[in-house]
C-alpha cells in the first residue's frame, strides 16, 4: 500500500516528504564519497547481514515466499523486466539454458524470486558476485548445482560462461561504478540487464542513504547517477540499448529508479 500511495504522487511531494523524515530517505550532498562513508555505518554492518541470512532462509525453507533486501513478503513480486531479459538471452544464446553473473546478488534473492520460471530452462546456473561474508554463508548453506557463489568476476568466469549479467539495485553502492563496469563488461555478455537503479537528469549526487528502523538499522553511502552517463557508458562498450523501464523504488523530482535492458552488438 506504501508503494501504491507513492506511485500516484507528484515527485515534489514524495521528496518534501523525504525532507520530513530525518530517520530515513537520501540525504545530502557529499564532496566525496569517504565524506559520505564517515558520515554512515556502512553497508557491510553485521545487522544487514544478519537480517538478509535469516530472510533467505525462511525463504529457502518454505517459510516465506519472497524476501528482498531483508525484508519478507507472503507473495512474490515479480520482476517482469528481469524475466524477461533472462529469456532474452535464452532466446539470443539458441537454447533451453541460461547462466546468470548476478553482481552483488545477496544470497540469491532474484534466484529465490524467479526459480518457478526459471523451472522451465533445461539448465540454469545462477552465479552470485558478493561480499565475504555472503559468500562464506551461501556456499555454506544455499549453494547446489545451479545456485553459487562467488568472491570474484574472475573466479565465477573460470567456472562458467555467462550469457547475462545482472545489476539490480547495485550501482548506486559502488565507490567506483565505471570501474567495476568496466572489469565487468571486459566479459562479453549477450544480454545486461540494470534494475531498480537510481538516475537522475543532473550530475551524480553522492548522498547517504539511512534504511526505516522497521527493516534494520543502517546508512551507507549512495550516489544518484547522471542517467545520459550511464547510458552512454554502455554505448561506447558495444552494447545497444533495448528497453528502459521505472523500476520499483522512489521518484522524486530530482532523481528516480530506472531499469535498462541492453544487448552486445554484434
Amino acid at each position: 500500500m506504501k508503494q501504491l500511495i507513492k506511485n500516484f504522487l507528484p515527485p515534489i511531494i514524495v521528496e518534501w516528504l523525504n525532507a520530513l523524515r530525518p530517520d530515513y530517505g537520501w540525504k545530502g550532498s557529499y564532496r566525496s564519497w569517504g565524506d559520505a562513508k564517515a558520515a554512515s555505518g556502512g553497508y557491510d554492518a553485521d545487522n544487514i547481514f544478519e537480517q538478509v541470512s535469516k530472510a533467505t532462509m525462511a525463504v529457502k525453507n518454505g517459510e516465506a515466499e519472497y524476501e528482498r533486501d531483508g525484508v519478507l513478503f507472503d507473495h512474490i513480486e515479480y520482476s517482469w523486466s528481469l524475466l524477461t531479459a533472462l529469456f532474452m538471452a535464452t532466446s539470443l544464446a539458441k537454447t533451453n539454458s541460461v547462466s546468470v553473473v548476478d553482481f552483488g546478488g545477496g544470497l540469491g534473492s532474484s534466484y529465490y524470486q524467479n526459480r518457478k520460471f526459471l523451472s522451465f530452462l533445461e539448465n540454469v546456473r545462477w552465479n552470485v558476485i558478493e561480499q565475504d561474508g555472503f559468500v562464506d554463508t551461501g556456499r555454506k548453506l544455499l549453494e547446489d548445482e545451479k545456485l553459487r557463489f562467488y568472491y570474484s568476476i574472475d573466479e565465477c568466469l573460470a567456472n562458467t560462461k555467462p550469457n547475462i549479467l545482472i545489476l539490480a539495485s547495485v550501482l548506486q553502492y559502488l565507490e567506483n561504478p565505471y570501474d567495476v563496469l568496466s572489469e565487468l563488461l571486459y566479459y562479453k555478455y549477450d544480454v545486461v540487464l540494470i534494475d531498480r537503479t537510481m538516475v537522475s537528469q543532473k550530475s551524480d549526487r553522492i548522498c547517504v542513504q539511512r534504511v526505516p528502523s522497521t527493516i534494520y538499522k543502517a546508512s551507507y553511502p549512495c550516489r544518484i547517477l547522471n542517467e545520459k552517463r550511464l547510458l552512454d557508458f554502455f554505448e561506447v562498450s558495444g552494447y545497444s540499448l533495448v528497453e528502459s523501464f521505472e523500476s520499483i523504488g522512489w521518484r522524486t523530482s530530482s532523481f528516480e529508479f530506472n531499469g535498462y535492458v541492453f544487448r552486445l552488438r554484434q
